[in-house]
């Protein structure tokens, strides 16, 4: 019989050699032995777990960031079910739980101040019917702005500058709006 080469040490100083892995997620600032840190606000998700992987604990209010976000419409009113909430400018009446221009000429504004941040990046959806003529604009802060000049319910996505008001314009715009939301946007979490 051929003698064993050494299993048991082999394996041994395999182990014995290994490297110390350090641990890091998304969701935390660096690992300490034993446990992983959560991130320092405002940036953290507040979450903590164990390295054994049995006790996880998510955050109590798991809708202030990241994926965690519900992204909550941020607009009052949005389906024009009362004539209230929105600053109307000239030609526009919200009535029959639409908002409705009348075509008047010049740009004239339906909008909602102090909601929106500067630098913030906003998706906003809008459903546009009765189309008659113009174009009726969208804008997170003043500008960019998004125009529609059809019915159709669209999308349009917006960093908020300079203000933070969130308008609807309308350039001799003779038609409907409704089912407006605008909501906080990311593509990645905010902790990457």
């Amino acid at each position: 019989m051929a003698p064993m080469m050494g299993l048991g040490s082999s394996i041994a100083t395999a182990v014995s050699e290994r490297t110390a892995v350090v641990i890091e997620d998304y969701m935390f600032d660096a690992s300490t032995a034993g446990e992983l840190t959560p991130e320092v606000s405002p940036s953290d998700f507040h979450d903590t777990w164990d390295l054994d992987g049995t006790d996880f604990t998510p955050e109590a209010s798991p809708d202030d960031e990241g994926y965690w976000d519900d992204f909550s419409d941020i607009v009052t009113n949005g389906g024009f079910d009362a004539d209230s909430d929105w600053t109307k400018g000239t030609g526009w009446t919200i009535s029959g739980g639409t908002a409705n221009s009348d075509g008047t000429s010049g740009s004239n504004n339906l909008s909602q101040s102090g909601i929106l941040v500067v630098g913030e990046q906003y998706e906003i959806n809008i459903t546009i019917s009765n189309y008659v003529s113009g174009n009726v604009e969208v804008s997170a802060g003043a500008s960019p702005r998004g125009t529609i000049t059809a019915n159709g319910t669209y999308t349009f996505y917006q960093t908020c500058t300079p203000s933070t008001t969130f308008y609807i314009i309308a350039n001799s715009f003779d038609g409907s709006i409704d089912n407006v939301s605008v909501t906080e946007y990311a593509i990645t979490p905010l902790d990457v």
